[in-house]
């Protein structure tokens, strides 16, 4: 036969246990309250540690930029204040990206190319079109130029009455249709000019050539006239070899429109534009 005992705690027996779960309970707090404080002190010390990185980060971008732009002050001097509106932030643009191309030379250029190609564009409109389009004879004008429709063929296949008729096509659009000159076309028509042989000649010789079309002379002939250190420099050797190479490069056509320019490229530009050794850029010589 079994017997079972039941033991009631006494009342010594219930203090105690409660004794203890006080002292668990106050443990149980004084760990949380140690870890939370551990935990706020050290997301303090992490918020501390990011904005001091933040600033050291804005004082080095900002004494980088500050560096950059006397750079561009330095190489370009006082013919930035002839240069089209927004020259200095383009160039400096294109500076930011080339340094950090740098370190990532996988990166597609294509920016540095699209900031070059802005302050070519500008240059082009502001010395070349502009005051020509706003001259007197031309400002408003209809003229109604006739024009031969020029034959659909690749640039290479094209003699150069092809090349005029496109051209000419080109220029009476400057002040009918206040189209822009291209890059492209604007060295197809330096290099038109020099091959016509008038580039070094004078004002007279111009009028009386038969190697220009109508639209074409009367264009040289205002450059001759209103532009001529403008017009030497477009037509000279140490320009034109310049302009070719880099139109040869076609980084600002095929390249610059259906594939990626790579860092080669935007070293062979900016060597051309910006820093072409003991000789000056091209952007020194038009500016």
């Amino acid at each position: 036969m079994a017997y079972f005992f039941i033991f009631m705690p006494t009342n010594d027996d219930l203090i105690r246990e409660n004794h203890e779960l006080r002292a668990k309970l106050e443990f149980a707090q004084a760990w949380m309250r140690r870890e939370v404080a551990t935990s706020i002190s050290r997301i303090q010390e992490e918020q501390s540690q990011k904005s001091t990185r933040v600033a050291m980060k804005n004082i080095f971008e900002t004494e980088w930029l500050d560096i950059l732009t006397r750079k561009m002050i330095q190489k370009f001097d006082s013919s930035l204040e002839r240069a089209p509106k927004y020259t200095l932030e383009r160039l400096i643009d294109a500076e930011i990206y080339w340094n950090t191309l740098q370190q990532y030379p996988q990166m597609d250029a294509l920016p540095i190319i699209i900031a070059y190609q802005k302050i070519l564009d500008a240059w082009i409109e502001e010395r070349l079109v502009a005051p020509w389009r706003n001259s007197p004879p031309y400002r408003g004008s209809q003229r109604g130029y006739h024009q031969n429709t020029p034959p659909s063929l690749p640039y290479k296949e094209r003699n150069r009455d092809t090349i005029s008729q496109w051209l000419e096509q080109d220029i009476v659009n400057l002040i009918e249709k206040k189209y822009t000159l291209s890059i492209g076309r604007l060295y197809q028509l330096v290099q038109y000019i020099r091959d016509s042989g008038v580039s070094v000649i004078s004002s007279k010789a111009i009028v009386e050539s038969r190697n220009l079309a109508p639209i074409l002379r009367e264009l040289i002939l205002f450059w001759k006239m209103n532009s001529s250190d403008t017009l030497d420099i477009l037509v000279s050797d140490d320009f034109f070899v310049a302009f070719k190479s880099l139109m040869e490069r076609e980084v600002f056509s095929r390249k610059r429109h259906g594939s990626k320019v790579t860092y080669s490229d935007a070293r062979f530009t900016r060597d051309i534009l910006i820093d072409a050794s003991q000789k000056k850029g091209l952007f020194e010589m038009m500016f």
